[in-house]
């Protein structure tokens, strides 16, 4: 018979007793009930994101005719690297206000790259680079 979960039980009520008082919702046991429902919340959040996030690759790869999904590079990290080592067409911005992207917007700046401010079409990224075709 597995005694798995008596074992945890067990050593959580111990804790317990050790953890220093705080809110009453952070000493009471979870709701297993409730967790789930979160997980499944967290679940469909992440599917909405990815669905948002492919969504705003396939504009941009219809709207300047990319064959190749490769040449989109989104995220900031992926963006910038794609600005310093290949030849970006354009970067794509959420805000270039954004102090997270500063070094982004300096480098499109001194090396003449395109910049487009488009909340739109960075989805749920904060920038995206469409990267030159190279034959």
């Amino acid at each position: 018979l597995d005694q798995s979960r008596a074992f945890v039980d067990a050593v959580f009520a111990h804790v317990r007793q050790h953890l220093p008082a705080g809110p009453a919702a952070a000493r009471a046991p979870v709701d297993r009930a409730v967790w789930e429902q979160q997980q499944a919340a967290d679940q469909a959040t992440r599917a909405q994101l990815r669905a948002q996030a492919a969504g705003c690759v396939t504009a941009i790869m219809e709207r300047f005719a990319v064959t190749n999904p490769n040449r989109i590079k989104p995220g900031i990290a992926e963006a910038t690297r794609a600005v310093l080592r290949r030849k970006p067409r354009r970067v794509f911005l959420r805000e270039a206000a954004d102090p997270d992207l500063a070094a982004l917007v300096h480098l499109c700046r001194q090396d003449g790259v395109a910049m487009e401010v488009d909340a739109a079409a960075t989805g749920p990224f904060r920038a995206i680079t469409l990267i030159e075709r190279v034959s």
